[in-house]
Order: C-alpha cells, then structure tokens, then sequence
C-alpha cells in the first residue's frame, strides 16, 4: 500500500500533518500510497476544506494539492457558496468548542466525535454580505495574529538556544574561552589520585570493560581519543579517574512490596522533567526491600545521571540519596571534579552525545564507551567559576523563554476572543 520511495504522487494525509498555523494548506506528508491503493480510495480534490474530528480535534486546512487521508480527518466536499463561504465554514470551525461537544457521550473514547455528531455541529447562518464582512475582519486580525505568533516562536526558539550555545562556548574543543594559568596543586593531586583508586574499586557497574574504540566529540568529551589538544590550564582526564561511576536497577514489579517508601527512584520520565535541574522528588519510591533485592543502590546527594538509553541525553543531579532505573549511568563526583561542571559538560552535548551511542532500532550508550569517556577540564576552582556564570545565563535564558511563552498564550486567548465575538455579533 505505501510507496516509502514516492514513485507516485498519490499524497497521504494524517492528523500529525495537518498545520497547526492559520491560513496554511495541507501539503507537507512524508508518506505516499501506490496506484494501486489509490484506486481504492477517494481522491480529495484541491482547496477541499479539511478538518481532524478524532484524537486531535478541530485542527483545519485546506488541501493544497490533490491528495487522499485516514477516516481521522473529514473533507467538507462539495460547499454551497450561494448558502455558506467556504471561508466562513472555515472560521466557523475555528470558533467551535470541539473539546465540549466531545464531552457527555459515553459512545465516545477520549477527544474523539463520530462521524453523526460532526454533522450535528451548529454553524451560524448570516447573510452572504454579513458572512463576508466577518471574513475580511477576521483575514486581516489573523493575518497580523499569524505574523505575532511566528515572532514569538522565533523568539522562543533564539532564548532555548541561548543557554545551549552558551554551555558549547565554553565546552568546544577548540574554545579558548576560560583558559586558566592556575598551576595543579601536587600535594592535592597526589590526595586525589589516592581517592580516585578507592573511587574505581567502588565502581559498581560489572559488565564488559571499556572500549578500545575511540569516538572524538566536538564539546570536551570523548571516549579514549585525546588527540585534541586542550586550552591553557585544561587537560584531558579519565572520567572515572575523577568520578566513580555507578549503574542503576528496577526492582522487581512483580513484588509490589519492593515499591513505596522512602527511596526516590528515578526514571526517564523523571529525567526528562529535571533535564538540566536538581531533582529532589521522583513519580516513584522504592524501599530498603526493594533495594536488598535488586541491583540497584542508593546514591548520595549531588549524583550525576545521564539517560543512556531510548530517551538517551537526559542530565540530572540528584538532590538527595536516590537510586535509578537501569536506563542511567550515574556518577559521584570526588573533590577533584564539581557535580554541576560535570552536569553542564553533558547538557553542552545536546544531539551530539548520539555519537556515542550504538543500535539500530534504539539507540543505548553502552557501558564499555561510558567506562572509557575522558571529560577535558580545568581545576576545580575554575570548574566552580564556570558553574556560577552558566547559572546565571541559564537563569537569563529561561526568563526570556517564559516571557515568550506568556506572549503566545496571550496570543492564543486573543484569538479564541475575538472568534467568539465575531460569532456572538459582536464584531464592528
């Protein structure tokens, strides 16, 4: 049925692309069906007005080219222009409460309406002058809405990117920024290498041992290969000379008596919503049970953890003890490396931190890579430099990114106003 290879131009349309701007045709699929399937189908014709009536509600469009689509999405053929524009039907549908009207029926799963209750949907029928006044009103406040939102997402998008591009000015190989000429303490080094020998005795992660294939990031992490000379007072260095790294586990969910407690247990979900924070509470605790009869330990405060697998990149800092799932690697930092430089080394990685990853259906960093990263770094009191001017841009950063976040919503309940007043009478 599916033509991956687009050897036809037999368009197939689903909800997820359908626009979710104003004023925009429905065009954009990345999937195809072969002639033969679409001998099967009905063809939707250009500019036929499109809208999602199940999962995803009331989401419109017109069809920018001749296409067909899943029963998720009705095509308003065939439109009596001497009885309703077209563009009026269409901000009609806009203004339509779809998320009340699917509520109240028990026939109904979720936000999902059938195909008898859409026919039901009330439209208001004023004269053909008065259904062309409302449109031009609304095409032009729309219009200038559109060019608002768009800004608003730019500028959305420039203040995320803000603190990102910070993080790899100051991690990038060949950044100079930060250079120091502070001299290793060799009193202090000497103590540190004697904590980092315990530190990789306690090492709890079994396993394969480390690789010996060498993979160079851009942003001061690699696995073996130093060939990247580091800046004045920086060097490359073992991560787990300076940390110890530790793995984590699920206890048993057929034992319901290993979950509930006092032991928060970290899991992707959690990671993604501290990416970048200190998280203090998880969705779910483990117990002293649960931990004596699994593999997975209970980590001090100020642990960093890195999601390794399906949703891989995602940093954390614990900000008590706590024990994670299985999809982590974690370490605990000695004197010689600042949890939160750590933390921001891996957040500087972004997308990149991929190419330390293997598999082809879902990508895990393995266990023989992550014994084998070497982080480049300053000394410690450079290190906790470093971490008080990133605190701040990343305070900065989100700031504006909330305060263009509030725009958008703003913009949202603007236009949800003025198609409600437009639709009561109230437009002049």
């Amino acid at each position: 049925m599916w033509d991956a290879d687009k050897k036809t131009d037999n368009v197939w349309l689903t909800i997820a692309d359908l626009p979710k701007s104003l004023h925009a045709s429905a065009i954009d699929s990345k999937e195809y069906v072969s002639d033969i399937a679409a001998k099967n189908m009905r063809i939707i014709p250009t500019g036929t007005l499109l809208v999602s009536f199940k999962l995803t509600l009331g989401r419109l469009a017109y069809a920018g080219t001749d296409l067909y689509s899943n029963e998720a999405i009705a095509s308003l053929f065939d439109v009596d222009e001497r009885k309703i524009q077209k563009r009026f039907l269409y901000w009609a549908l806009s203004a339509f409460d779809w998320d009340k009207a699917a509520e109240g029926d028990q026939k109904i799963k979720g936000k999902t309406l059938n195909k008898a209750k859409l026919k039901r949907i009330p439209i208001p029928l004023p004269p053909p002058e008065e259904q062309r006044r409302i449109v031009a009103v609304l095409d032009e406040a729309f219009e200038g809405l559109e060019r608002a939102r768009a800004h608003a997402e730019a500028n959305l998008e420039n203040a995320q990117g803000f603190f990102l591009s910070a993080l790899r000015e100051v991690f990038r190989n060949d950044g100079k920024k930060w250079e120091t000429s502070l001299p290793p303490d060799p009193v202090k080094a000497a103590a540190n290498r004697a904590s980092e020998e315990i530190s990789r005795k306690g090492t709890q992660t079994g396993g394969r041992a480390a690789t010996l294939r060498p993979i160079m990031g851009p942003y001061s992490l690699s696995v073996l290969d130093m060939s990247v000379l580091p800046r004045g007072g920086w060097k490359w260095t073992r991560l787990t000379d300076l940390a110890r790294l530790e793995s984590g586990h699920t206890p048993s969910r057929k034992h319901p008596e290993y979950w509930g407690g006092d032991v928060p247990w970290i899991g992707i979900k959690d990671a993604r919503d501290h990416h970048g924070k200190i998280i203090e509470t998880t969705l779910e605790n483990t117990n002293e049970l649960g931990i004596s009869n699994s593999s997975a330990r209970v980590l001090p405060p100020e642990t960093v953890c890195l999601s390794r697998t399906a949703s891989v990149g995602y940093v954390t800092v614990m900000g008590c003890a706590m024990a994670t799932s299985q999809d982590f690697v974690n370490w605990v930092c000695g004197d010689g490396l600042s949890p939160e430089f750590l933390k921001f080394l891996l957040l500087a990685q972004g997308d990149e931190i991929k190419r330390f990853a293997s598999g082809s259906v879902h990508q895990t960093i393995y266990y023989p890579e992550v014994k084998a990263f070497n982080i480049c770094h300053p000394p410690i009191k450079v290190q906790r430099e470093i971490c008080t001017s990133l605190e701040c841009i990343a305070q900065e950063s989100a700031e504006l990114a909330d305060s263009f976040e509030a725009k958008l919503r703003d913009l949202i309940d603007l236009r949800q106003s003025i198609l409600q007043r437009a639709f009561a009478g109230e437009l002049t």
